[in-house]
């Protein structure tokens, strides 16, 4: 079975049994009466070719529509893609031309990642001289390969 295709409108034809609908979606993208009977959850059996012909000729009508409503979709989206374009390099306000240019990477990328919050929560806590002194020196120690320096204050000695 083929690479299942998705469209994403709502459907003109609400009537009809989930798996005819999805034969006419998927028909409508591949072109290809078989691959769309199969992808729709039709049964695979020697007369798969022929009952799919007969599903396609059955709702042709249908196909038609549907063709016609995702033909009209993809207008509208390229004339969305133009007007973006359009505003992203003309708008005379540099955030329209911002807003333009994000929407434009927006819809050519659309799993590009999004905006990104992250937050933390830091908690601070008065350690003595003593336990800052011993984890300074397990860090390096760590760092260093197990060579810790010394970093205990020198007491000075006054004679």
């Amino acid at each position: 079975m083929g690479t299942v295709l998705t469209i994403s409108e709502t459907r003109s034809y609400p009537e009809l049994p989930k798996k005819q609908r999805e034969f006419i979606d998927q028909y409508c993208l591949s072109g290809d009466a078989v691959q769309a009977y199969l992808t729709s959850g039709y049964t695979d059996g020697p007369n798969k070719k022929a009952k799919a012909v007969q599903l396609r000729s059955r709702l042709r009508t249908h196909i038609a529509q549907r063709a016609r409503e995702i033909h009209e979709g993809v207008d509208m989206a390229i004339l969305g893609m133009k007007t973006c374009r359009e505003l992203a390099i003309n708008a005379e306000s540099e955030a329209v031309r911002l807003s333009a240019a994000k929407e434009l990477l927006a819809r050519g990328m659309p799993d590009a990642p999004q905006e990104v919050h992250h937050h933390h929560d830091h908690h601070v806590r008065n350690l003595p001289e003593e336990e800052i002194d011993r984890r300074i020196a397990r860090i390096l120690g760590d760092l260093n390969g197990d060579r810790a320096i010394d970093v205990t204050p020198q007491s000075s000695t006054v004679n």
